[in-house]
């Protein structure tokens, strides 16, 4: 009996100093503030992106701090990292060129803080392209509009084109085509693409009109919208004098990504 009373002692003292055991190792979290830090990069895809100005929030830049065991790990950048009027010059458009301050370490840096409306204004202020043809979000509506402009020069009779997008980002649906249109057209959303098609019968579109509408979710700040050339897009022009139409070789596709 005293056998048996020595073994169940033993075997619990050994299971004791496991849970011990596991208690010690089985805490991974890491407390990084009692690390010695050796120094800092930045994570260049952060700092290397566009950001509209009225969307850009500080922690979408991050700097990639080492530390002298060896470990490391990417951090937002933070106010607490830089002067106030570093802090200013990221609230307008350009390229300011920051300080950032982590530890005993600083980093300089700059960011380039866009403001993409301004680039959907004016594309053809020459009259060099047959016309234009944008595709512009409306952040407030959730839509964004396909837009065809103009030149005064020319008539488009026909047109096809297509839009990419990723998929994984961002999501489109309802295609509507505008019901001012008078001709034959069909626009669909398929496979991470927008594809149009139009045809008008006897008037030609001039000036600058709707063409369709589509549906969005998502974060469109980091989507692949834009002109997919791999998708043949054509736009026809209309000679209606003698009733010959021309394929246009200088047609401007722009994607706002705003």
């Amino acid at each position: 009996m005293r056998k048996i009373k020595l073994v169940l002692v033993f075997i619990l003292a050994i299971f004791s100093l496991g849970l011990i055991a596991c208690g010690e190792g089985g805490n991974t979290e890491i407390d990084w503030s009692k690390k010695t830090v050796s120094g800092i990069s930045p994570v260049k895809e952060t700092f290397y992106a566009k950001y509209e100005y009225d969307e850009f929030e500080l922690s979408m830049l991050k700097i990639h701090v080492e530390y002298t065991d060896g470990t490391s790990r990417d951090i937002p950048v933070t106010e607490e990292m830089l002067d106030e009027k570093d802090i200013r010059k990221l609230k307008t458009v350009g390229k300011p060129r920051i300080t950032i301050y982590y530890d005993a370490f600083d980093l300089q840096m700059s960011v380039n803080i866009i403001d993409s409306s301004r680039l959907d204004e004016n594309l053809n202020p020459d009259g060099e392209y047959a016309c234009v043809i944008k595709a512009i979000r409306d952040q407030e509506a959730g839509i964004i509009n396909f837009i065809f402009e103009g030149n005064e020069n020319y008539d488009v009779c026909a047109m096809s084109f297509a839009y990419s997008y990723d998929n994984s980002l961002m999501q489109l649906s309802n295609a509507k085509m505008n019901e001012a249109l008078t001709g034959i057209g069909d626009v669909q959303v398929v496979d991470g693409k927008v594809m149009f098609a139009y045809t008008e019968s006897g008037t030609a579109l001039e000036g600058e009109i709707i063409l369709f509408t589509v549906n969005y979710t998502g974060d469109f700040r980091n989507s692949k919208l834009g002109a997919a050339e791999d998708f043949n897009n054509v736009v026809y022009l209309a000679n209606f004098t003698d009733f010959s139409t021309t394929l246009a070789d200088n047609v401007l596709y722009h994607a706002s990504v705003k």
